[in-house]
């Protein structure tokens, strides 16, 4: 069993998450060619996104405090992944707190 998850679902995940991510983007790239105005809203949060990623990546050191061997920039990297998925929950958590207090109020 553990020679099948070896040779044949490594291999075909290996394979197929560029084929998503192709398909990823050809939809997005549709969706905004056929409503450009919801376009600048993707590309709005996506930059947001970045930024914050950026934020946290100049925020993060390289110091690594686990026993397995990594280069400097992977460790920051990893510590600003992190950064950037703490401060985008805590974002989510917010906003639907927010508009549940919103429809309650209502």
């Amino acid at each position: 069993m553990e020679s099948f998850f070896t040779n044949v679902v490594l291999p075909a995940g290996i394979y197929l998450i560029p084929v998503a991510l192709i398909m990823m983007v050809v939809g997005m790239l549709w969706g905004m060619a056929s409503n450009p105005k919801s376009a600048v809203k993707s590309i709005a949060g996506i930059l947001a996104m970045v930024a914050i990623f950026l934020v946290a990546y100049a925020m993060s050191n390289s110091t690594n405090y686990s026993d397995m061997p990594a280069s400097d920039g992977t460790v920051k990297a990893v510590q600003a992944g992190l950064i950037t998925f703490t401060v985008l929950l805590v974002i989510t958590v917010v906003a639907m707190i927010g508009s549940a207090i919103k429809d309650l109020l209502k």
